[in-house]
């Protein structure tokens, strides 16, 4: 029998706070129903684990309890955890030298006295140091928009066991920082308006299409039922504090794994809500490229814009060159971070001049590409094959924009890049695509570490799939053409590999197989069948084979067959 893989929270926990009755502020009338009914449908709708429910409530809820309860998370959460919390109550705002500031307001706090109250940035600090993988926050208070740094991916597709798997630090207030929020007239007798369409989304009418229930969805249902009704003066106000993941709630509706060879991940689209508030600078960075795209006029203009962000790029990436002698698995997989972190605004860049200014800045491509690739390595320095990863990651998404469009003069272009000083790998090529991929062969296995399940064959062709796709998606709005187009690419780049293989060899052909190996249906295992194979005969470095394409042909086949399990 097969082992199950599949990803869930090794254990959920939970920190519900209600006040109604304060010590030195007016009372509220709902609060502690609110409370009570969250932490009721956790246990029993979702089965978490009474001992890991913190409930507090009214006198209970105190400064000195209430951050207790929460900093002992520090200690008690493990990395695949994940934590709610929730509170209703008073908040306030006061206004600083650089914005707003929020505060809960405890049991025995007095606005007359600061120290006396919570600070929210207080509790995105101490997140930072929770290991819990998933928090979501949800916050009924009064004046508790606060602190959010980016909007979720609404109306994007996302992998679920993807979003799954990523870190992510989530929040949903009731209200704007100048609003006050409603403690009545909800949807429920019993509860405001806020926590009201809350318990709705979290008792099932927050669930996607594939019956999933995320933050995200939950934060799209509530906003836009709060926003909309008849007796609401607030706006929720929703997003992330930190990372791209998702808290799922109802984890064990998941769809399992369970056949060796096969991923059950399935795409799930983010609900939209009315309005999106925050926009990110990914955001800022695609709209304002967008917009100098719309104009002709613009072209300098993006050439410096463009010119600039590959400088920083490169003087990050050269900054420290990371201690290029490090063997740990694990460094491997914080300099694979690293540099996507360092690369987002410039990937955005290029598949946006790609998508929308065609050929028209195939030299800037170019160029960039040329200056990611390494050349020249110290040859006493070991273990440098991931320094290719920039350049190898940007070929992923160029390519795979390039057959989105079907723009075969950049896809020639890009392919055929040469230069005379590559380093680096044991094939002697002037090509920097095959170059790059060659050394990024002695890598591949290092991605396993990207917590990716044991029957993952290729788990550099896994991870790129789950890595690139959001970024496609929010870009290029893909939805389910996406794997095709990863698969060709894939195809292209395994192709583009084996072609210069055989010509230097004449007899010998290989190229690196990826996930297509066996998502593909066996009796597709052939190059001439294959719906990439419309766009290679059309690419220069193909036909340049003339007479010797047929032989081509039947090794790469050969290879194809050979890769299906």
């Amino acid at each position: 029998m097969n082992e199950i893989f599949i990803e869930e929270y090794q254990e959920r926990f939970a920190l519900i706070i209600g006040i109604n009755v304060y010590k030195n502020a007016n009372n509220l009338e709902y609060a502690e129903n609110d409370a009570k009914e969250v932490s009721k449908i956790l246990k029993e709708k979702y089965n978490y684990k009474p001992e890991n429910i913190t409930l507090l409530l009214n006198e209970q809820a105190t400064k000195q309890n209430i951050m207790n309860a929460y900093y002992k998370y520090i200690n008690e959460t493990g990395n695949n955890d994940s934590l709610l919390v929730y509170y209703a109550g008073h908040g306030t705002t006061t206004i600083g030298h650089n914005g707003p500031t929020g505060f809960l307001i405890p049991y025995d706090g007095n606005e007359i006295n600061w120290f006396s109250l919570i600070r929210w940035d207080e509790f995105s600090r101490v997140a930072e140091m929770i290991k819990a993988k998933h928090i979501f926050f949800v916050m009924d208070a009064c004046y508790s928009g606060l602190a959010i740094t980016r909007s979720s991916n609404f109306g994007s597709k996302r992998f679920l066991r993807d979003m799954l798997k990523r870190y992510s630090r989530q929040v949903l207030t009731a209200g704007k920082g100048d609003e006050t929020v409603s403690d009545g007239n909800g949807p429920l007798p019993g509860h405001s308006i806020f926590t009201g369409f809350f318990i709705e989304a979290i008792n099932g009418k927050a669930k996607t299409d594939s019956g999933i229930i995320t933050a995200n969805s939950i934060m799209s249902y509530v906003y836009n039922k709060v926003a909309n009704n008849t007796y609401s003066r607030q706006t929720p106000h929703y997003g992330f504090i930190a990372g791209d993941g998702d808290f799922i709630l109802n984890i064990e509706d998941l769809p399992q794994n369970n056949e060796e060879g096969k991923d059950n991940d399935i795409l799930i689209e983010v609900p939209t809500p009315v309005e999106i508030n925050v926009m990110s600078n990914k955001n800022k960075i695609e709209n304002e490229i967008k917009e100098l795209l719309s104009d002709s006029k613009n072209e300098i203009k993006i050439y410096d814009l463009v010119n600039q962000e590959l400088r920083t790029v490169i003087a990050r990436l050269s900054e420290d060159n990371l201690s290029l002698n490090n063997t740990d698995t694990n460094y491997f997989k914080n300099i694979i971070l690293k540099y996507e972190e360092i690369l987002e605004n410039l990937i955005i860049m290029v598949v946006l001049l790609i998508y929308y200014g065609d050929t028209k800045y195939l030299k800037l491509i170019k160029k960039i590409l040329l200056r990611l690739t390494p050349t020249k390595l110290n040859s006493g320095l070991r273990n440098t094959n991931y320094l290719y990863y920039p350049a190898f990651l940007l070929y992923y998404f160029i390519i795979l924009t390039s057959l989105e469009t079907e723009n075969i003069t950049i896809l020639n272009e890009v392919i055929n890049i040469t230069n005379d000083n590559l380093t680096g790998s044991h094939k002697n090529t002037k090509y920097i695509l095959v170059n790059i991929i060659d050394n990024m062969c002695y890598t591949m296995d290092n991605f396993a570490i990207f917590n990716l399940e044991k029957h993952y064959k290729y788990p550099m062709s896994e991870y790129l799939f789950k890595r690139l796709q959001p970024i496609m998606d929010d870009l290029l709005f893909l939805g389910d053409d996406y794997e095709q187009r990863f698969n060709d690419t894939e195809i292209l780049i395994s192709v583009i590999y084996a072609l210069d293989n055989y010509e230097n060899e004449k007899t010998h052909v290989w190229g690196p197989i990826g996930r297509f190996g066996y998502r593909l249906d066996y009796n597709q295992h052939n190059l001439e069948k294959l719906s990439i194979n419309k766009i290679l005969v059309k690419l220069d470095i193909y036909n340049n084979l003339d007479k010797n394409k047929e032989e081509f042909i039947t090794k790469y086949n050969e290879l194809l067959s050979k890769s299906y399990f």
